[in-house]
């Protein structure tokens, strides 16, 4: 493949369930390379399942290393403003993350979410409206399963969960659609302030066919000219309708489903929800066979999860969340 023509030394910078997936990854696709990892911990998690073929430095940063790299995938959680890494950006060599690697690897169908709050609802119910629609699917990124491990079992369609942190090394990811559901503050130890944080979560539009974004935050919609469709709290595209004492979700007008014929609590997990059938739409999904996953998903441990309903007053777990918002 052209993108490997002149790649032979990779540093994968940051260990972990992401590092050892990069190594497992171009150890089994690109085995002509050689592989070495750096990681400042005295003690990185994963140390011992690493191959013997592959070198570890630990403890700090190895100069030699990243200067001798043609490639360097880092960890999310790494800033590209660390100085070792402008050092190696200034030279001119290339530095990806996990998730650019699985983008020049994939030849599947991906949908892919990010926002400050909700993303791992929507990626999780995606994942479990497709299956019971029938189609193999990959679910991970940022919630579960590192993205390169996906792509060891053969999917119909890849679901992922993209932080911030993870679009800022990502620029070729092609996607069916792209969904920015929300912009609240956050990570403001990484970012110089909101239009930086923003700037990295709207990459995620980059290759997307279709941008999936949010009425009430406008926030959320991309700077460039694109096919875009909204969700949010009115009648338009995906929205709620209430009559009387019911509230329904719509697409385009169509009643889908009605709130209280739901598990999922909250008007915010009803967005969620319209945020996934945009997104199986898009990637050609038939979601009517797959509202029964819907009326039954109880969302994730610890998010907004009903864990008892008696008498009418439903008992919600929610401890799991991570923004005031």
């Amino acid at each position: 493949m052209e993108r490997w023509q002149n790649i032979h030394n990779v540093v994968v910078v940051g260990l972990g369930i992401t590092g050892l997936s990069v190594v497992k990854h171009l150890r089994k696709t690109q085995p002509q390379l050689t592989v070495k990892v750096i990681d400042t911990r005295d003690n990185p998690p994963g140390a011992e399942r690493l191959p013997e073929q592959v070198e570890l430095h630990r403890g700090g940063w190895n100069t030699q290393w990243l200067a001798e790299a043609d490639l360097v995938v880092t960890n999310p959680g790494i800033a590209l403003a660390t100085p070792e890494i402008q050092t190696v950006l200034v030279k001119g060599t290339p530095v990806v993350g996990d998730i650019e690697l699985f983008a020049w690897a994939v030849n599947k169908p991906v949908v892919a979410i990010t926002g400050s709050n909700g993303k791992s609802t929507v990626t999780d119910l995606t994942g479990v409206m497709a299956k019971a629609a029938g189609l193999t699917v990959g679910v991970g990124g940022n919630i579960g399963v590192p993205a390169l491990e996906l792509l060891e079992q053969d999917a119909d369609l890849y679901v992922l969960e993209l932080s911030s942190f993870q679009l800022e090394t990502t620029s070729s990811l092609k996607l069916k659609a792209a969904a920015f559901l929300n912009l609240s503050e956050d990570h403001m130890d990484r970012y110089e302030g909101m239009a930086d944080y923003r700037a990295a979560k709207l990459r995620i539009f980059d290759h997307a066919e279709l941008a999936v974004v949010n009425r009430d935050d406008q926030e959320t919609y991309p700077e460039v000219e694109m096919p875009v469709v909204t969700f949010g709290s009115d009648e338009q595209a995906y929205g709620l309708e209430v009559d009387g004492s019911r509230t329904w979700l719509l697409d385009h007008g169509q009643r889908i489903i009605a709130s209280d014929e739901l598990k999922l609590v909250g008007k915010h997990n009803l967005a969620n929800a319209l945020v996934v059938l945009a997104l199986l739409k898009a990637a050609g999904v038939d979601y009517h066979n797959a509202l029964n996953a819907l009326k039954n998903y109880t969302g994730l441990t610890h998010r907004c999860q009903v864990v008892a309903d008696n008498r009418g007053v439903k008992w919600v777990n929610d401890s799991k969340a991570t923004n005031i918002a």
